[in-house]
């Protein structure tokens, strides 16, 4: 599950190329872009604050798990960018 997560979270993440490379044609593509972004951050943090994430996470965390790091970064720039 973590990993189908963090995968998840890489690719909202990474979608602000877009605007960063141009593909985005106009004024009101790139404010739609925004607006799509901000709702995915948006859901992807209220999805990290519910309880079943946060004991998936200490499982893992306490299990010394490789996949935990790269999660526990990914869900802090989730949380900083939701801010």
């Amino acid at each position: 599950a973590v990993v189908h997560w963090t995968r998840q979270i890489k690719d909202v993440l990474s979608a602000q190329e877009a605007v960063e490379t141009g593909e985005i044609s106009g004024p009101l593509d790139e404010i739609d872009f925004w607006r799509n972004r901000c709702d995915d951050l948006s859901g992807i943090g209220f999805q990290l604050d519910k309880a079943g994430v946060k004991h998936i996470q200490s499982i893992l965390e306490l299990s010394k798990s490789s996949y935990i790091g790269p999660f526990l970064k990914l869900a802090k720039l989730i949380q900083v960018r939701r801010s």
